[in-house]
């Protein structure tokens, strides 16, 4: 067993105190050997003065083999590095690894699975007062965006899919970001405005998404969806380690409430756990709970937005908050052999991709078998990743339905036969690396920011919700 506290402390032996000295102090060789040398050798060696001269004579031929030998072991070394540079060698463990770090629970009513932590009880306690799930969502979607406002939060914008058992049906609440009515192409002629600075500000939706799924499923008194996350937010809550990781490398100095809320005194990043209290956002949320979910499109806090988007250069108006609605629209539906439905929003969502691989992996016919033994769980496993592969390939193929036309695309992306002629490519025996092999027509580099919540009800409703950053 390897003590780990040997690792992070070593103990300070007599070769470890010449290291030091001789660094420091530029000790001499003959130095180095008493330091290193036992109290016992160095007895045998004023015991034993024989002449030095043979002693030259032998230690010599010995230092020049040593040289030789570490000459030779590094230019090895290096040949054989440079020959293996760049050679991933996938980890092989002897033992089955647990499907996942997560534990397993078994809920008798109903679940709740969210991003932050505090978040899932948020939404479990409004569903023990009798609240619908879209109040729940609602409750520990709030909470989410001071937990995890890294990731998502009223700036930003969702896709929400809702299920109601009773009708037997889905709807779908597109409340995504919008571009300004300001917005002119040649205002981005540097490409890097779309991404950073006030130019790349949306119409934040998020809010109006909310209000827009309590009007037609809400149950609970609006205020009482915001409260807890008040509260919350008021005794401060602590820093995940995501939070930290997030956070720590943005540089934060052009914002004030972020420097005070997540740097010391001194101007260090507070460490994880660290209790965070975000007071003005604690103050907005009073506001949004007294004043309802569209006082930030033309209540106190549109003005006060649109005043400090100003201030900083960016070109929402009054007039973008005021036009801005959240929209219901069909959602897609995907069935499989079994008579499982899949429901998910539309694009600039990537939940059809998902219809696509599942409809793909459907046409295999899995069963216990396919994952009995090790040849037959290789091939399961290869089968699933290649499907994965052309799905989403496609993904760079999707786009907002107001202004593209995806019609033919989706129709092909929902269909059994589109699925089958892709099930025919994949090769049991031989893989790609190849994005173009599968079909992918332009190149999709990897995003972050988003967080997702899933709860499924008592009563049998579920909602599914993936909101994002304002980007």
């Amino acid at each position: 067993m390897v003590d780990f506290k040997l690792l992070l402390h070593p103990p300070v032996t007599d070769k470890v105190c010449f290291l030091r000295k001789r660094f420091k102090n530029g000790i001499n060789f003959s130095k180095f050997q008493s330091c290193c040398l036992s109290q016992d050798e160095d007895e045998l060696l004023e015991e034993n003065q024989e002449p030095r001269a043979r002693r030259k004579y032998i230690i010599a031929p010995v230092i020049l083999v040593i040289v030789i030998v570490i000459l030779v072991l590094a230019f090895t070394t290096n040949v054989f590095s440079k020959k293996t540079h760049g050679v991933l060698v996938p980890p092989n463990p002897t033992k089955p690894l647990p499907p996942s770090a997560s534990t397993l629970h078994v809920m008798d009513k109903g679940a709740i699975c969210a991003d932050g932590p505090p978040c899932a009880e948020i939404g479990k306690e409004i569903l023990m007062k009798g609240g619908s799930a879209v109040d729940a969502t609602i409750a520990a979607m709030f909470c989410n965006g001071i937990v995890t406002m890294q990731s998502m939060g009223l700036g930003g914008g969702f896709l929400m899919t809702v299920y109601i058992k009773e009708e037997k049906k889905a709807y779908s609440l597109n409340a995504k970001e919008k571009a300004p009515i300001n917005a002119k192409m040649e205002l981005y002629d540097d490409a890097t405005k779309s991404k950073n600075g006030p130019l790349a500000i949306g119409v934040p939706g998020e809010l109006k998404g909310y209000w827009t799924a309590y009007k037609k499923f809400g149950k609970l008194p609006w205020k009482d969806l915001i409260q807890p996350t008040i509260e919350l937010c008021e005794r401060g809550y602590n820093m995940t380690r995501h939070q930290h990781d997030s956070l720590s490398k943005t540089n934060l100095h052009n914002d004030s409430n972020l420097m005070s809320w997540f740097k010391d005194k001194d101007g260090t990043f507070k460490k994880v756990g660290s209790k965070i209290v975000p007071t003005k956002l604690c103050k907005t949320l009073r506001l949004i709970a007294t004043n309802g979910g569209n006082d930030l499109y033309n209540g106190t806090l549109s003005k006060m937005l649109v005043e400090d988007i100003e201030e900083i250069g960016g070109i929402i108006t009054k007039e973008d908050l005021l036009k801005y609605e959240a929209q219901w629209q069909q959602p897609i539906s995907v069935t499989f052999n079994n008579e499982d439905r899949l429901f998910s929003a539309p694009p600039p969502g990537s939940g059809v991709l998902l219809g696509l691989i599942l409809n793909i992996l459907d046409g295999y016919n899995f069963t216990r078998a396919s994952i009995d033994g090790v040849n037959n769980t290789v091939l399961t496993l290869h089968r699933m990743i290649e499907a994965f592969k052309y799905g989403y390939a496609k993904r760079t193929e999707l786009g907002d339905t107001d202004y593209n036309e995806l019609s033919r695309l989706l129709s092909d992306l929902t269909s059994k036969s589109y699925a089958e002629d892709i099930r025919r490519k994949i090769s049991d025996n031989s893989t790609s690396y190849e994005p173009k092999d599968y079909g992918a027509v332009f190149y999709s580099s990897e995003d972050h920011g988003t967080a997702h919540l899933s709860i499924l009800a008592p009563n049998g409703d579920a909602v599914s919700i993936t909101s994002s950053v304002n980007i």
